[in-house]
């Protein structure tokens, strides 16, 4: 939990774990974690909002950076967040002042970066 510009926010990581082998295309990854799901929440309204969702997480792809502050100067919270894989870093950028009606942030755009390409 944290305040940002007089407003309660709430981030969330959660995920399933399992300690166990896991068969993954060719190979065998573990340990690994599934269902993963990052969210955002506004306390003070109580509206809470998936930014992201994926089916697993290994050693080889994950959340590497989260970072929120107001990027576009509108005095609202915005969020960064980088995910790597086994070849490169990419950043997910969401803005609040580009949000819909029911939402915190929209999804504006990603950067690919960091990339080692066989």
């Amino acid at each position: 939990s944290f305040n940002f510009r007089g407003v309660n926010y709430e981030i969330d990581y959660t995920s399933d774990y399992c300690s166990e082998r896991f068969q993954h295309g060719i190979g065998t990854i573990e340990p690994i974690h599934f269902n993963i799901k990052l969210t955002i929440r506004n306390r003070d309204l109580n509206i809470t909002q998936i930014i992201l969702q994926t089916p697993y997480e290994s050693m080889l792809f994950g959340l590497c950076e989260l970072m929120y502050g107001d990027i576009d100067n509108d005095g609202q919270l915005d969020i960064i967040y980088s995910i790597n894989d086994n070849s490169c870093k990419y950043t997910r950028v969401f803005l609040s002042s580009k949000r819909g009606p029911d939402d915190l942030v929209k999804y504006i755009g990603f950067d690919e970066r960091d990339c080692i390409y066989p």
